[in-house]
Formats: structure tokens, C-alpha cells, sequence
């Protein structure tokens, strides 16, 4: 009887419960991402993840910011950390906007506003532990977004926002991390 109780406690030990991981992709975006989950049940999760973005250009408007996701997960054949999932993630981002403009006068003049948004999705993925410490996730999925600007200078109509922090969108990725 102590050899079995012996047994599970040193396999217990050796169970990963935590992974610390960065999205492969974010380069190709000019962002980091690193995101930290945890599992609290055999089959739930939850992970934060912190996104930066870095000089994002999109035509006349630079983006600078960052984001934050919780993320609740279900994995519903394996067990935690480990196979196909699904998430529920609420996502609350903050960009600072810069655009270069001319003014009546002919001089160039830098306007600027905060764009905030919020809001949710849904993700599919798989996630896997190769060597008890390396892990490798790819997931994607739909997501919605509010946002609003406050603008500093200039008027709104001087930032291109097309596409960035409000209506339907696709969250995809790729991470490695370590587990322990």
C-alpha cells in the first residue's frame, strides 16, 4: 500500500501544471506576445496573455500599444495543458495613434489620440508537450471588438483605425513555451 501511495505522489510531482510561451507569428506583425497558463482542473485551464505592439504602421497612422487577454479553456478529450481546446477570451486593448497631416499653412503637424477597445472571442487549437518541457500550441478563431479615440490634436478623421480594435476579426497564432 505505501509503494502505490509512494508512486502517486512522485508521479503527481512530475505532472506540468504551468507553461510560459510566446506566439511564434508576432514578428511578422511587429509584436511580442507572452502568455502564461495555468491548469486548475484535469480539464480546465485558465492563461493571460500580454500582447505589445511595436510601431505598427497602417498607411498613415503609427500604432504603438499593447493588449491584455484572459482566457478561460476547456479541454475537453485531454487533460489540461495537453490536446484540442476551447477558449472563451475577453481582450482589452490601448494604442497610442500618431498620423502626420498638413495644416492650412503647408507645415506638416503630428495629431494624436488614444484608441481603447474591448472585447471577446472564441478559439479552437491543440497544444502539445514534447520532452516533459517544450510546448508547441497553433489555434485561431473569431473575435469581436468596440473601440473608441480620444483624440490629443487633429481630429479623428485623421487617424486610419480601418480594421484595428473594432468589428469582427480572426485571432490566430503559433507558441512555443516552456512547461513546469
Amino acid at each position: 500500500m505505501a509503494f502505490f501511495m509512494l508512486t502517486n505522489i512522485i508521479f503527481a510531482q512530475s505532472e506540468k501544471k504551468n507553461i510560459v510561451k510566446t506566439n511564434v507569428l508576432s514578428p511578422l506583425f511587429r509584436t511580442f506576445h507572452l502568455n502564461y497558463e495555468r491548469a486548475f482542473t484535469e480539464k480546465v485551464s485558465g492563461q493571460l496573455g500580454l500582447m505589445y505592439f511595436a510601431g505598427l504602421d497602417r498607411n498613415d497612422t503609427k500604432f504603438n500599444g499593447f493588449a491584455i487577454t484572459p482566457e478561460v479553456r476547456l479541454y475537453p478529450k485531454g487533460t489540461a495543458l495537453e490536446g484540442f481546446f476551447l477558449g472563451l477570451s475577453p481582450r482589452y486593448q490601448s494604442f497610442k495613434l500618431e498620423s502626420q497631416t498638413t495644416d492650412f499653412n503647408g507645415n506638416t503637424v503630428t495629431d494624436k489620440a488614444t484608441l481603447s477597445s474591448i472585447g471577446a472571442g472564441l478559439v479552437l487549437g491543440g497544444q502539445w508537450i514534447f520532452g516533459d518541457i517544450v510546448s508547441f500550441e497553433i489555434y485561431g478563431g473569431p473575435s469581436f471588438n468596440s473601440s473608441t479615440i480620444k483624440v490629443e490634436s487633429g481630429t479623428e478623421d485623421n487617424f486610419n483605425t480601418s480594421g484595428v480594435g473594432s468589428g469582427f476579426g480572426f485571432r490566430f497564432g503559433a507558441t512555443v513555451g516552456v512547461a513546469f
